[in-house]
């Protein structure tokens, strides 16, 4: 019978078994730590297409048939028909200033306090909406497959709307997602089409197009820098030269690939989800199955307040990486280490209990490990 040992990490435990714990210390392939939500902590479906962390902290999680749930860092909350959530696929998730949630799903836009949630418009109920996006002047832009973009705004007492769609200039009524820039145009992807960059004073469109981009289903921006992800065509750096959208550069190790989503770090580090090499980022990092990640076909990515990055797959849950990789100990790094039974944390120091070998107390220094006191038989251990 196996020991078992508990780990307490936020947001959730990881459960080892000794034989595993073995399997990790002495193992030569090296795979990246990561965290993973899946049905066996609470979430309801196991595809992730929406994320967000509100005002509050909380992880709100779109999932594909399962509604919505909730994360604050230790438990699984999930939302349904009986919180007034009559739609089950939520496609997109925002917020706005004043802490009010908006889904995109596929039964209507809806609007939420956290708690209970409504839907915007009954006439909506049978509109597929696909994404949504609150501007800098707080105003919701909402896109469907097959409707067209929506613009929404609060009244007195009701939400006014307006539509654009072909005969008001979008180059097409499937809208994949929607941005900012930074001369505040709202930038939508218009599948097939390329990308139409819309003046909200003056509601005209206009469709840029450049050869790669017919297909963009992802937009992103970032320090007046925008991205934009294709089908099956890989990202790229996207900008205005003499008044022509033009792509300024290929995003790297992406070409031949669908990229559903982007995602910059604190210090403006681009990760790019993509459909068969799990994650990958601006500066060379690649997060794949072969490296921990549980699945290579990722469809949405966050970083949150404390620059984590958390990673939603198809089919596999929410997945956090935690940064950095397992460090295997031997005998090689520390004289004597044998069959581990038990492992505690100290005060900047690990204790290793071992079957033979008595305890190693061990200091660890960046990725370098060294002894500082072994404790056996001569010590008084029986």
């Amino acid at each position: 019978m196996n020991t078992l040992l508990f780990f307490a990490t936020r947001p959730c435990r990881v459960l080892l078994t000794l034989t595993f714990l073995t399997a990790i210390f002495f193992s030569n392939a090296q795979q990246l730590n990561f965290e993973t939500l899946s049905a066996e902590e609470g979430l309801p479906q196991s595809t992730v297409y929406g994320l967000l962390q509100d005002n509050d902290g909380y992880l709100w999680i779109g999932t594909d048939g399962g509604g919505v749930s909730r994360y604050d860092g230790y438990r699984i909350r999930n939302f349904g028909r009986q919180d007034g959530l009559n739609a089950n696929v939520i496609r997109d998730i925002a917020a706005d200033s004043s802490g009010t949630l908006w889904l995109a799903t596929n039964g209507g836009l809806y609007h939420s306090d956290g708690t209970r949630f409504f839907a915007v418009s009954e006439e909506w109920n049978s509109v597929y909406f696909f994404t949504v996006f609150v501007d800098s002047r707080q105003r919701v832009w909402a896109g469907t497959m097959g409707n067209g973009l929506f613009l929404i705004t609060r009244g007195d007492t009701s939400f006014m709307t307006e539509h654009f769609g072909l005969s008001e200039g979008l180059a097409s009524e499937h809208i994949f997602d929607i941005c900012e820039n930074g001369k505040g145009q709202i930038c939508v992807a218009s599948f097939g089409q390329g990308i139409d960059i819309l003046d909200p004073d003056t509601k005209t469109a206009t469709l840029f197009r450049a050869q790669g981009l017919e297909q963009v289903i992802s937009l992103f921006t970032y320090n007046e820098r925008m991205f934009a992800g294709t089908r099956n065509n890989g990202a790229f750096e996207v900008g205005l030269k003499q008044g022509n959208l033009a792509v300024i550069s290929d995003f790297p190790g992406t070409s031949g690939q669908t990229v559903w989503s982007f995602a910059a770090s604190r210090q403006g580090e681009i990760f790019a989800s993509t459909d068969r090499e799990g994650v990958i980022s601006s500066l060379g990092l690649h997060l794949t199955q072969a490296k921990g990640l549980p699945n290579n076909y990722v469809l949405r990515l966050l970083i949150d307040r404390e620059n984590n990055l958390w990673i939603g797959s198809n089919g596999s849950g929410l997945n956090k990486w935690l940064g950095g990789t397992f460090t295997h100990l031997t005998t090689r790094e520390i004289e004597g280490l044998g069959s581990v039974t038990g492992i505690i944390r100290g005060n900047g120091t690990l204790w290793f209990g071992t079957r033979q070998s008595g305890v190693f107390e061990v200091k660890r220094k960046r990725n370098e490990f060294g002894l500082i006191r072994k404790t056996g038989r001569r010590e008084g251990l029986p």
